[in-house]
């Protein structure tokens, strides 16, 4: 429970720091109020109505003002990491320790821990030391 905690907080905390310190480019395409196309890295589809017709000069019309326009947003991400350096005195140390080592035993099997001194089997008896040295309580 412990290491799989760990590892999505380390998972986390990785992907927290990857997706600030990315920047990324937002094109919009408008049609009048309306938006029509959007495109995140690419740049946006126009909706074929951008081709401003063409007046000669010498006519008295005023031109005509396209209804169309392309906005662009630009995210910038971090780009100057700088890691948190603070130090901890040895107290706050201990105390770290032991929460999250309390907090891994509050949720661990306690059944499953087996002394290891119920794993030793004494080695056979090849040949009975009393009888070998003679030696005998009376």
């Amino acid at each position: 429970m412990f290491k799989t905690t760990t590892k999505l907080l380390a998972v986390f905390m990785s992907l927290t720091v990857f997706v600030s310190s990315m920047s990324f480019t937002v094109y919009q395409h408008f049609c009048g109020d309306k938006i029509t196309d959007l495109a995140v890295f690419s740049h946006a589809k126009g909706c074929g109505m951008e081709a401003i017709v063409e007046i000669p000069e010498n006519t008295c019309h005023t031109p005509i003002k396209p209804c169309c326009k392309d906005r662009v947003v630009s995210i910038q991400g971090q780009d100057q990491l700088n890691p948190a350096t603070q130090a901890l005195s040895i107290d706050y140390q201990v105390f770290l320790v032991a929460v999250f080592y309390s907090f891994d035993y509050l949720f661990s099997d306690a059944s499953n821990n087996i002394p290891e001194t119920f794993l030793y089997y004494p080695p056979p008896i090849v040949q009975d030391i009393t009888i070998l040295h003679q030696v005998f309580r009376i």
